[in-house]
């Protein structure tokens, strides 16, 4: 069975589910509630759903939308 390949943080929407930026970040659903409890990853808050901005995900990993690094 071949394996899946992970998420792309290029083809992810605008706004990310929790669940999304885990498997973008590969890394749990707890550790990105506690980064953002900590104010390590921002979001908006529609309501009662959390969504993480893609751009703050890239600017986490020194990125800019064409995939180059940015100062």
């Amino acid at each position: 069975m071949p394996q899946e390949k992970p998420p792309s943080l290029a083809e992810a929407p605008e706004f990310l589910r929790i669940e999304e930026a885990a498997a973008i970040l590969r890394v749990s659903r707890s550790t990105v509630h506690a980064a953002v409890r900590r104010g390590m990853i921002p979001v908006v808050d529609f309501g009662r759903k959390l969504r993480i901005p893609r751009l703050a995900l890239e600017r986490m990993a020194g990125l800019h939308r064409d995939g180059k690094e940015v100062d």
